[in-house]
């Protein structure tokens, strides 16, 4: 998992400040307090968000995970004591985008998002506290992106690589198949399925490794001036060479009907 580097940014100070004034306005304190466990999720990605924690003690993480075959996460932003978390989906029914999962024991108290926006509506500076807020985060993320840049790329180019980093193909996937493959071929074992796989998945994966980065250089990149073009032609002409696509595709089909119940 990758590790936390990045904090919420100036934007925390004004959520604790809501949370704080939240806590006041809606009498928080007699409502329960709720004890989550290190590694608990809280709210799941893909999940509605009807209600937000308001954190007491311990430490929440936004998580995002990348394709499942690498394992890998992504932690963009943690929260921490009297912060609010997630208030950027306090208005909209989109759901939730990222896992919330406490990072270590923490305690917490569930805020309904109908009763902060009756909250809003009854006291005008509460409203105020939260646009602060919300154009301070935006700074963060911004702030966040041009952290990762390097001096010598320009900002754009390099913005869209950050995007695209946590989409890339699965090349670890492709590389254990072909493995798999030569080793069967090298052990005399029989290759009639590994072997279109392998293929099929190496082939694919270079296809659209090379089609990325044909997207990042845009239109200049299928220029002589360039090596990309040559690497994405070289891409289209092995899948294409030594069975194409669906020949592969109806032999693994074919090998994977065939085979006894």
């Amino acid at each position: 998992m990758t590790k936390p580097t990045t904090p919420a940014g100036a934007s925390a100070a004004f959520s604790r400040q809501l949370g704080q004034a939240l806590h006041e306005r809606l009498q928080l304190a007699a409502r329960p307090l709720v004890q989550a466990q290190a590694g608990q999720l809280l709210i799941a990605a893909g999940q509605p968000v009807q209600r937000l924690p308001l954190l007491v003690s311990g430490q929440v993480h936004a998580v995002m995970h990348a394709r499942a075959a690498t394992g890998r996460q992504i932690v963009p932003v943690r929260f921490g004591p009297g912060e609010i978390v997630m208030l950027s989906y306090l208005f909209g029914d989109e759901p939730s985008t990222v896992d919330m999962v406490a990072a270590e024991p923490t305690a917490l108290r569930w805020l309904q998002t109908s009763d902060i926006e009756a909250a809003l509506l009854a006291e005008p500076a509460l409203a105020v506290l939260l646009i602060r807020f919300l154009v301070q985060r935006l700074r963060d993320v911004q702030a966040r992106e041009r952290a990762w840049v390097e001096p010598s790329v320009p900002l754009r180019l390099a913005a869209a690589l950050v995007r695209m980093a946590t989409d890339l193909p699965e090349i670890d996937g492709a590389r254990t198949v072909v493995h798999e493959a030569a080793w069967a071929r090298a052990t005399g074992r029989d290759t009639s399925r590994l072997a279109p796989m392998a293929k099929l998945v190496a082939c694919d994966t270079y296809r659209d490794l090379t089609a990325m980065a044909q997207q990042v250089w845009g239109g200049v990149g299928f220029t002589v001036e360039y090596d990309i073009q040559l690497y994405f032609r070289r891409a289209k002409q092995l899948q294409i060479t030594w069975w194409d696509t669906r020949y592969l595709e109806e032999l693994i089909a074919a090998s994977v009907l065939d085979e006894p119940a």
